[in-house]
């Protein structure tokens, strides 16, 4: 588990998303990575975006490549995310239909606080979910 290096970030803002987008801009990793409050971990071609902020982890994005799914990759990433945020508080948003995911982030001790209704483009809700307290 490592920071994301420059072609780390050209490799995920190629990655598209199967939703609502086609993967994060490379100006924006960029910026955010340089300004110090976007963080990104890697492994084996997977990774986890967030932003710390207030002492809170802000976790934006979980990619697991498919052949390296239920092996605990997922996990480390959201734990290595967490800790480089320097967070007691980790909070996200999820579909509400990404089943997996939310199995993920309930095994790791998230919790749904609430809902937004109609969230992505395509009309399905995100949960909110946290983990933690804020200091």
């Amino acid at each position: 588990m490592r920071r994301a290096e420059d072609a780390d970030l050209v490799a995920i803002a190629a990655i598209g998303d199967e939703h609502e987008r086609q993967g994060w801009p490379l100006q924006r990793l960029r910026e955010g990575v340089a300004s110090g409050l976007l963080r990104v971990v890697v492994e084996d071609g997977s990774f986890a975006i967030g932003q710390a902020v207030a002492g809170e982890a802000h976790i934006l994005d979980v990619r697991v490549r498919p052949d390296r799914r239920r092996q605990g990759l997922g996990r480390r990433l959201v734990e290595a995310l967490v800790l480089a945020c320097d967070a007691e508080l980790a909070l996200l948003e999820v579909r509400q239909d990404n089943h997996a995911a939310i199995g993920l982030y309930t095994a790791l001790g998230f919790e749904v606080v609430g809902r937004r209704e109609a969230y992505y483009a395509d009309g399905v809700d995100a949960l909110l979910m946290s983990r933690g307290q804020s200091r």
